[in-house]
């Protein structure tokens, strides 16, 4: 968090000006996170419906990055508004109260879920981003995003809550967006964002275990594809069952052979890593 906050005011701290353009104090000095100092609240307005908060990325790339440079410079959060002008009578609300009416109100909307689904794979991609941008908000501004919305995406796009029929929607439009969504929400965990209940940790193994099968190619984060390898063996299908450990072992194998350029083949009773190379 604290390069993300020096990345921003590094990048900001240029001055535009009719004899000037781009320019900034040097010597290491930077004015613009000088004039943070002391500051105990940012605000942003909204005035359309078309774009939310999660429904793109600028929002915490802006709004959140100066959270972050604010609290380095003051050593504490600033508090986040939001100016709501989508109504003739405005209103101020807290940025983490907006984030939660917009959730509610769109992206956990089996309406609105019906809607990407007519998408096709672009409506999965959406789906994507929506859960990369809570993340973002997340790793920005952890207090922005409560626990239980995190449990509310898992139950909603991966156990699929509203019988929509998700899972075979993405199998057939964009398994791999499903994938990166499952992963995301691994990272969470991985990093205490979520203290994922086991219920969801049991979905998330259980769907990506299946979706690997299918998509061995697939390549995720190595630290992320760690994690996921440990919900697969201890959540995931036949997960402390007898005669498990050989489907357990193929799964895990699959992760790394994904990710590090490894391919597999059987030779009973045990499983053999062959470098591609080789």
């Amino acid at each position: 968090m604290v390069a993300l906050a020096e990345q921003y005011l590094a990048r900001l701290q240029y001055c535009y000006g009719r004899k000037r353009w781009g320019v900034s104090v040097g010597q290491g000095v930077n004015l613009f996170g000088q004039q943070l100092k002391g500051v105990d609240a940012a605000i942003m307005s909204r005035s359309s419906n078309l774009h939310g908060m999660l429904s793109t990325d600028h929002l915490f790339e802006f709004l959140d990055g100066m959270a972050a440079a604010v609290r380095s410079v003051n050593g504490q959060s600033p508090e986040l508004y939001i100016s709501d002008l989508r109504q003739s009578t405005g209103r101020i609300v807290k940025a983490a109260d907006f984030i939660s009416e917009e959730m509610r109100a769109r992206y956990l909307n089996p309406n609105w879920i019906k809607g990407m689904q007519g998408e096709g794979y672009a409506g999965a991609l959406e789906i994507l981003n929506t859960v990369n941008n809570v993340f973002g908000w997340q790793a920005t501004t952890p207090n922005v995003i409560r626990n239980d919305q995190w449990e509310a995406m898992s139950q909603v796009f991966v156990e699929d809550k509203y019988k929509l029929g998700l899972n075979e929607w993405f199998d057939e439009q964009q398994p791999v967006a499903q994938m990166q969504i499952i992963e995301r929400m691994a990272e969470a965990i991985r990093k205490d964002y979520w203290q994922a209940s086991d219920q969801a940790k049991i979905a998330l193994a259980t769907r990506y275990a299946e979706l690997l099968q299918e998509h061995p190619q697939h390549k995720a984060a190595i630290k992320t594809a760690e994690l996921l390898s440990e919900l697969v063996a201890g959540y995931g299908p036949n997960a402390g069952q007898g005669g498990s450990q050989t489907l357990q072992i193929e799964y895990i194998f699959k992760y790394y052979s994904a990710v590090a350029g490894f391919s597999y083949v059987r030779a009973d009773p045990q499983w053999c890593n062959i470098p591609e190379t080789a």
